[in-house]
C-alpha cells in the first residue's frame, strides 16, 4: 500500500476504505525508513493477502535498542510497562470511530503518570470489515501498528506488547510450544516466523509478558501504585461490572461479581479467552455449582497454581538477550517467581477438555 501524508494525517486508500492514522503534528512520513512502512503493511493486510508473505526475510541489524509499547491502560500493558526499561516508549491506539469502546479509562492512567503516552487515532480495525469479519484488528500483532509508524520517529527499534500466557502457550486446548503456537489468529504463522519479519526490518519483537499468566500480571498490578488507574473495562468509566473481562478479572482479585445474563450465556456457548485464568479464579473463589463450571468440571480437577508463576523459558523465546536479565530482575522485585519442575510439568500437560 502507498502511504501519503495530509498535516497530521498519514493514509493510504485499500479497497474502498481510507485508512488512516493521526500523527503528532511534527511527524514526518518522508523521514520513515521505506522498511517500517512495509512492515507497517504487512502486520495491516497481509492476513487478507498471504502472498505477501512469500518471500524471504534475511536478517538485519537492530536499528534501535530502543522499546515502544502498544499501551492499552489495562493490567497486561501495565506489566509489560513495569517490566521494561524506564526509558520505554508508551504507544496508545484510539478508535477514531463510533464503537461500544470507551476510552476512558485509558485517559485517566495516561494523564495520571509522569510520562507521556503518544496517542494515535486510526481506523485501521475497519479493515476486517471488508473482508466480512467484525471490527477489530486484522491479526494481533495489528495492535502495534500505531508503534511501528511511529518508531522511526520516536527512535525505537523494540516493539513491544501485553500479549500474555493465555494468549500464548495455551492458546490452544493444550500447551503449544513456540514453534507451535500461532499468536496471530486469522494468520497461519507462529511468533518464530513473526521475529523473523521483524528482524529483517530492523525490528525486535519482544514480549516481555509472553509467558506471564493473567493472575501474575494482575498480581504485579495490583500490589502497586497503578491499581487504581490500570482497568481491563474496555464498556465503562470505570468498570462496567457486567462483561467478561471485569468478571474474569474480579474473580482473580477474589471479588466475585454477577454477571448479565447476556454475558453469561456468551460465556456458556462460545470458546472462552483467557480459559486458564477464569478456571484458576473460579477455584480460588470456591465456585462450585453454575453452567461454566458444570461446562468445564474437568478442567477444573487440575492442579492451576503454575498460573500464579512464570515459566523461566519464556524469557529466552520471546524476549532479546540483552533484555532478559533486566526483566528477570523486575520480575523478582515484583515478587514473582519461575516455576519449578512441578509446575512447568503441570503447565505441559494443561488440557481444556
Amino acid at each position: 500500500m502507498k502511504w501519503q501524508q495530509d498535516s497530521c494525517v498519514v493514509h493510504c486508500k485499500y479497497k474502498n476504505l481510507v485508512v488512516y492514522f493521526r500523527v503528532p503534528l511534527d511527524f514526518d512520513l518522508s523521514s520513515t525508513r521505506p522498511e517500517t512502512i512495509e512492515l507497517l503493511n504487512l502486520v495491516l493486510f497481509s492476513p487478507f493477502h498471504k502472498e505477501m508473505l512469500d518471500r524471504d526475510f534475511p536478517a538485519h541489524d537492530l536499528k534501535s535498542k530502543r522499546c515502544g509499547l502498544a499501551f492499552s491502560g489495562g493490567l497486561d500493558s501495565t506489566a509489560a510497562m513495569m517490566l521494561l526499561p524506564k526509558d520505554t516508549e508508551l504507544c496508545y491506539m484510539r478508535r477514531d470511530f463510533e464503537s461500544l469502546l470507551k476510552h476512558d479509562n485509558a485517559d485517566r492512567f495516561c494523564e495520571a503518570i509522569p510520562k507521556r503516552v503518544w496517542s494515535v487515532r486510526s481506523n485501521h480495525e475497519k479493515i476486517r470489515t471488508l473482508h466480512g469479519e467484525r471490527v477489530g484488528f486484522s491479526m494481533d500483532l495489528s495492535c502495534m501498528a500505531h508503534v511501528i509508524l511511529l518508531a522511526d520517529y520516536l527512535n525505537v527499534g523494540r516493539i513491544c506488547t501485553g500479549i500474555v500466557l493465555e494468549d500464548t502457550y495455551l492458546r490452544g486446548c493444550s500447551f503449544q510450544s513456540l514453534s507451535e503456537s500461532s499468536i496471530i489468529g486469522v494468520d497461519p504463522f507462529c511468533f518464530n516466523f513473526w521475529r523473523m519479519v521483524f528482524n529483517s526490518f530492523g525490528f525486535d519483537l519482544c514480549l516481555p509478558v509472553y509467558g506471564l499468566s493473567e493472575v501474575v500480571t494482575s498480581k504485579i498490578v495490583n500490589n502497586s501504585d497503578y491499581r487504581d488507574l490500570a482497568s481491563a473495562c474496555l464498556r465503562s468509566d470505570g468498570e462496567c461490572m457486567a462483561c467478561y473481562k471485569c468478571y474474569r478479572k474480579n474473580l482473580l482479585k477474589q471479588n466475585p461479581i454477577k454477571i448479565n445474563n447476556g454475558t453469561l450465556k456468551m460465556m456458556d456457548i462460545g470458546r472462552l479467552s483467557h480459559l486458564p485464568s477464569l478456571l484458576y479464579g473460579l477455584s480460588k473463589c470456591e465456585i462450585t455449582s453454575g453452567p461454566i463450571v458444570k461446562k468445564y468440571q474437568k478442567a477444573l480437577t487440575q492442579n492451576l497454581d503454575f498460573l500464579e508463576r512464570y515459566p523461566d523459558f519464556y524469557l529466552h523465546d520471546a524476549i532479546d538477550a540483552e533484555l532478559i536479565d533486566a526483566i528477570k530482575n523486575n520480575l523478582s522485585l515484583l515478587g514473582v517467581e519461575a516455576m519449578d519442575k512441578e509446575d512447568v510439568n503441570n503447565i505441559k500437560s494443561f488440557k481444556r477438555y
